[in-house]
């Protein structure tokens, strides 16, 4: 907001708070204006007039990191929401996946975790990381940037887990989503084979190995 959309954000925010019957004095309004500031004036205003109607969190007064919460779930700037980001992010290195550069932050923070398995502390990681980097994104009106990140098995490229929520997001940004060609036979053998080497022992390799000569040395 600017200071010319104080008269604006101040009716609002009296008018929300005459709902509870509070009044504010001028020194606390403008404290709550400073801290809304980042934020344009439409998304304040619908920001302020949800809590206002919300079952639960509207029985009290707002505040400014009620606005402010609200604004992060609502705005529709091609950006998923929390629990979808999350429904999006890669478990592994072998998985394709849609991407912006906020899920691809908040997946690499929480990497570790869900390598070792730790789902729990890797989903609260990457929560707590996706909701930093979508609240700097969206005060610096920064565009989306969505991308196609390529696992390791080809065959995850064919029909990518995220590709449903990817389109409904890029079609709130305005893009389209690419088409995207199948596997190939030769990908998909490319695939069986990496798979079969990172599940096999040292013994099973080796043959894997000897097998692959011989089938040079007869070609």
């Amino acid at each position: 907001m600017r200071k010319e959309d104080f008269p604006e954000f101040n009716s609002a925010w009296a008018d929300a708070l005459g709902v509870y019957g509070v009044r504010q004095p001028e020194s606390v309004i403008l404290a709550v204006f400073a801290a809304l500031a980042p934020y344009p004036l439409a998304d304040v205003q619908r920001a302020i007039a949800a809590h206002i109607s919300d079952p639960q969190n509207g029985k009290y007064a707002p505040k400014p990191a009620d606005v402010i919460a609200w604004m992060l779930v609502s705005v529709q700037d091609g950006r998923p929401g929390v629990e979808e980001a999350w429904a999006m992010c890669p478990l592994s290195e072998r998985d394709s996946a849609w991407m912006t550069e906020e899920i691809a932050a908040a997946a690499a923070a929480a990497s570790s975790l869900i390598e070792r398995g730790d789902l729990i502390a890797g989903r609260m990681t990457f929560v707590e990381v996706y909701r930093r980097e979508i609240q700097a994104a969206r005060i610096g009106q920064r565009p989306v940037r969505w991308w196609r990140s390529h696992g390791w098995d080809p065959r995850t490229r064919e029909t990518p887990m995220n590709q449903g929520l990817a389109q409904k997001y890029l079609a709130q940004a305005g893009l389209a989503l690419p088409n995207l060609a199948p596997a190939t036979a030769e990908q998909a053998e490319l695939g069986e084979t990496a798979i079969a080497w990172r599940d096999a022992d040292e013994s099973a390799r080796r043959q894997m190995v000897a097998e692959l000569v011989a089938e040079a040395e007869e070609g």
